[in-house]
């Protein structure tokens, strides 16, 4: 499972590091370069990383295979499994050392991150759970979020908040709500900035739960993280 889990993250961040998204550069020691573009930044260790995932699922078969037709109790054929065990548990443990170096060496684009959020509607949620607030079935709410999307993309609009209010007024009317029910402080709700920070509750995807996670880990690693 551990491999599993940092196969899919090498594999997240081998997308980030692309220069269609651009929002990580990894740290040269841990990428190499082209032999016929000089440009170029290979990320080798995450490949690696990724790579090893199958090897380790080998393993696990090798083991599990060796198993399905032992009869109860102890027989030699488990003396086999030893190197399994031991080659899956190296991989793993180099493969974790060096993801540590690397989220180390990592630095965020932040601006490109940022530039990135302002597309694909991503609080299109938030307006439906703004409407739920006002007494409106999610159901309902999801249908009239739905035609602002569509209200938008025909006007070459890229974002919700770029609406005018008379655009959410119509939305209501047209789903049989009365107008003025998406007030001025609907615009409170929109944008990722106001969505992140409107989570609260526990183990959420916002700043909250991000500072209440790095302190939990903080408190459980203790003396490791100075290592």
């Amino acid at each position: 499972m551990i491999a599993m889990n940092l196969s899919r993250w090498a594999e997240q961040w081998i997308i980030y590091a692309s220069t269609e998204f651009g929002f990580i550069r990894l740290s040269d020691p841990y990428t190499t370069g082209s032999s016929m573009m000089p440009q170029k930044q290979n990320p080798d260790m995450l490949e690696l990383i990724r790579g090893r995932c199958g090897g380790v699922y080998g393993q696990l078969v090798a083991l599990l295979t060796m198993c399905k037709g032992l009869t109860i109790g102890y027989n030699r054929d488990l003396q086999e499994d030893k190197r399994w065990v031991f080659i899956a548990y190296d991989t793993v443990r180099d493969s974790l050392e060096m993801a540590a170096r690397l989220v180390t060496g990592t630095t965020f684009q932040a601006d490109k991150i940022q530039s990135t959020l302002r597309s694909g509607f991503l609080d299109a949620t938030s307006l439906a759970d703004f409407l739920v607030t006002r007494d409106v079935p999610f159901r309902r709410a999801h249908e009239i979020v739905g035609s602002l999307v569509r209200t938008c993309r025909d006007q070459g609009l890229e974002e919700l908040a770029a609406l005018s209010q008379g655009d959410f007024d119509r939305a209501c009317t047209k789903a049989g709500l009365p107008a003025g029910l998406c007030g001025a402080d609907v615009y409170a709700w929109l944008g990722a900035e106001n969505v992140v920070k409107r989570y609260q509750s526990a183990g959420n995807a916002g700043v909250s739960g991000f500072e209440q996670q790095l302190l939990a880990w903080e408190s459980r690693l203790g003396d490791k993280l100075t290592d």
